[in-house]
């Protein structure tokens, strides 16, 4: 029997790329299988697309155990609906695992009150920029298996599987908590440190998908919107930005997406439980052995 075509918007936030790259790759998949598909970033500003569609797929990375308050301000600027299939997708690089398991909760419920029936949840594993560096040959495969990954969710939403998870009132409780380190990560934004190598280029400015960066006589200066989500300071060509406090989150190795992608496809064999052992990197264990 012929699958029913349909019409998809997918509306992702990106901070560092992996998000991006995920909804890229479910565009592409989509068209592959003749539906019709149109991309949107998600950015502070507010500026929704009008579109006609039939089905929503929301696309976000995990920031303070939830999604980035641009999702929730561009969800509550979309129209109401009645009962639009929707399908709303985290991005983190720990995985489905604590303090991560109610990451969704916030963002499915301000869809349901416009109208939007969220049939379909997953979190999607990518490279960590964060805190806990990745080794490369893991980075790697995480790359490697997402079309394989995104086809399942792509085959599951087509054929109308629902899955929906229950988290439980421990984990709920945490994600209520994690809000909390919004106001944290606006602060640690507002005062960034810029050194004397800048050379006012204005590249973090341009790319700030929180809008918190403006130039002022050539010198970036931070406002109090900042995701935290580290663009500004993996990206500066002249590494002039360093965080004030909580430098330990950013990865000294620096976050390279781009260059791992042009090394794929994987070669050699990789030893998952190996590479990922013990409780921080249980997560995105679990999610590689699942294949």
């Amino acid at each position: 029997m012929e699958q029913e075509k349909f019409t998809y918007r997918i509306a992702y936030y990106t901070g560092t790329g992996g998000t991006k790259i995920v909804a890229e790759c479910m565009a592409d998949t989509l068209k592959e299988q003749g539906h019709l598909t149109e991309l949107e970033v998600i950015t502070t500003g507010v500026h929704i697309k009008e579109l006609t569609f039939d089905r929503l797929i929301i696309l976000f990375p995990v920031h303070a155990f939830n999604a980035p308050d641009s999702v929730y301000r561009w969800i509550d600027n979309l129209e109401l609906v009645d009962k639009i299939q929707t399908t709303a997708i985290s991005v983190s690089g720990g995985g489905e695992v604590f303090p991560n398991k109610a990451c969704r909760i916030s963002t499915i419920r301000k869809l349901e009150r416009r109208g939007y029936e969220v049939t379909y949840e997953k979190m999607i594993v990518m490279p960590s920029n964060w805190v806990v560096a990745i080794p490369d040959p893991i980075s790697l495969m995480l790359l490697d298996v997402l079309p394989s990954k995104v086809k399942e969710i792509i085959r599951d939403v087509s054929f109308g599987v629902r899955l929906r998870s229950k988290p439980n009132l421990f984990n709920r409780c945490f994600s209520r908590m994690g809000e909390i380190e919004k106001p944290a990560a606006r602060l640690l934004g507002r005062y960034i440190k810029v050194d004397s190598t800048c050379n006012g280029c204005g590249k973090c400015s341009r790319s700030c998908p929180a809008d918190n960066i403006t130039m002022e006589s050539n010198r970036p200066h931070f406002e109090n919107t900042c995701h935290l989500c580290l663009r500004c300071l993996y990206n500066c060509p002249q590494k002039a930005l360093k965080l004030r406090i909580g430098n330990f989150i950013v990865l000294k190795e620096g976050y390279h997406l781009e260059e791992l992608r042009k090394q794929l496809p994987i070669i050699d064999k990789v030893d998952i439980e190996e590479l990922t052992k013990g409780i921080m990197l249980s997560g995105v264990r679990k999610y590689l052995l699942e294949l």
